[in-house]
């Protein structure tokens, strides 16, 4: 199995599963409805009849923005600091229907909310712990990483006249973090399918399963990713070059670009799955398979068995 085999599967499987990423899109809009039903009402109140809201459908506009801030700058201020509890939120719901997009993909299921729900219960407690077994890693080979890169970077500034080598350093450093971080948060997602497909329960064991797996299949699951991103960039190209065109004059693109939003969040759901899928089938078919012995029990061998009509 490569990880162009599973790129491709994992598009098939991801377009036969309709049912699913709809349901992942409904989960989303009813995460953000009160958030957007909070920041609608903030917004309703600081502008109240006024036209200056007209003035941002072309653009921003700095001065429209200031105003507001300076007369409503508390009601924002409140939308502000329930950013950390919204992404815990976020973090949270990801966590617990992981556990049902993982066991619905690795066992075939069709799809059925009592079932769905069911495994994503099931697993939850052990992709949280999981989840945070991997971050304290993540934090750690972070901190370990910028301590050296950190001396880099003054010594650079501090001996170098030229912009240029600090920008270059400065990316190489960025690179340099970049690469075992994304090395954790692979491990991180292989270590969950390992816990979906044996039915683990000791997530250390999961956690260094999905080392390994990632350690020794690297060029394949590099690969899968690298597709997978691909995809969703190209995605993301395409509804900013559509959005760009459109714009928001009048009610009817406004109409259509909202139309457009939700098309692309559909995909970007998709794309997860696709994602979840790539790296059951990856997995499976890359897994070591077990070794079977005939004949120490007395039981036929596969060839010498016969058919019957």
């Amino acid at each position: 199995m490569t990880g162009t085999t599973a790129f491709r599967k994992s598009l098939a499987d991801a377009s036969s599963n309709p049912k699913l990423v709809i349901l992942l899109y409904l989960c989303g809009l009813l995460l953000a409805f009160p958030v957007a039903f909070l920041a609608h009402s903030i917004i309703t109140m600081a502008f109240g009849n006024s036209m200056a809201a007209d003035a941002l459908l072309p653009g921003f506009n700095y001065t429209v923005v200031h105003d507001v801030l300076s007369h409503h700058g508390e009601a924002f201020r409140t939308i502000i600091r329930l950013c950390l509890p919204l992404v815990l939120l976020g973090v949270f719901a990801n966590i617990f229907l992981a556990g049902g997009i993982l066991s619905l993909l690795v066992r075939d299921h069709i799809l059925a909310l009592g079932t769905f729900f069911g495994s994503c219960g099931a697993y939850f407690g052990r992709f949280l712990r999981l989840w945070l077994v991997f971050a304290a890693i993540g934090i750690a080979t972070f901190a370990l990483l910028n301590i050296p890169l950190a001396f880099v970077s003054s010594a650079l500034s501090n001996n170098t006249e030229s912009e240029q080598v600090i920008i270059i350093g400065t990316i190489a450093a960025a690179a340099l973090i970049f690469s075992p971080m994304m090395f954790v948060f692979l491990a991180a997602d292989y270590a969950r399918v390992f816990i979906v497909v044996h039915e683990a329960r000791s997530v250390w064991t999961a956690a260094g399963r999905g080392f390994s797996f990632v350690l020794n299949n690297f060029w394949a699951v590099f690969m899968l990713h690298i597709l997978l991103l691909l995809t969703l960039g190209l995605a993301t190209a395409a509804y900013l070059l559509l959005e760009g065109n459109v714009g928001m004059t009048s009610f009817s693109t406004i109409v259509a670009v909202f139309l457009l939003q939700q098309l692309f969040i559909v995909i970007r759901f998709w794309n997860r799955v696709t994602f979840f899928a790539g790296e059951v089938i990856l997995y499976t078919g890359r897994r070591p398979k077990p070794i079977v012995f005939y004949g120490w029990d007395d039981s036929p061998r596969p060839e010498d068995q016969l058919t019957v009509f």
